[in-house]
């Protein structure tokens, strides 16, 4: 199965039809390839997830989150700092202040649980430059390579039920955090 997270980066160097000599001819713009890779050789099973609380993004079907809205009372009593659960324990995040800003809050992965080929990224932070942008929503960047941010969003459904929602251009994944 594919997910969001085992999507490869933009390889700008081949065009979009590698085999159609013909059309690389007719066609002087080159258009950047998404490839798609099984999960297992992109260590996100983990490396995403976990942090936004940390996470990673796994492809999750989220009915129970999209059935049950974000109330304004929970938002407001709402604490994001503390250790989550990611999509059934695939991982766990630390969220707390960010060394580099501590108005800012990131996600390291502190534990998880790996497939066979993946590589580990405990210790690492995962979402960092978390911030509340309206009451019961935040905001702040994914880590999907080294140096490679997507933009992230954190909805909290109650106290102890986030919602991560991480975009690569059409393409979107959600992952349930659930506090530890």
């Amino acid at each position: 199965m594919f997910s969001f997270f085992s999507l490869v980066a933009l390889n700008p160097a081949r065009p979009a039809n590698t085999n159609n000599k013909t059309a690389q001819a007719a066609d002087p713009i080159r258009r950047p390839e998404v490839r798609l890779l099984p999960a297992k050789s992109a260590p996100l099973a983990t490396r995403a997830l976990m942090a936004a609380l940390a996470i990673g993004l796994f492809q999750v079907a989220a009915p129970a989150l999209e059935a049950a809205p974000a109330s304004p009372a929970a938002a407001q009593s709402f604490s994001l700092p503390g250790d989550w659960r990611v999509d059934g324990g695939v991982a766990v995040a630390r969220v707390a202040a960010c060394a580099h800003d501590s108005r800012l809050m990131c996600a390291t992965v502190i534990s998880e649980v790996l497939e066979p080929g993946e590589e580990s990224v405990k210790g690492k932070v995962v979402l960092r430059n978390i911030r509340l942008t309206k009451p019961g929503q935040y905001a702040g960047e994914y880590r999907l390579e080294e140096n490679r941010f997507l933009p992230a969003t954190l909805k909290v459904h109650n106290p102890g039920l986030l919602e991560l929602k991480v975009c690569m251009g059409v393409f979107c994944d959600r992952l349930r955090l659930e506090r530890m």
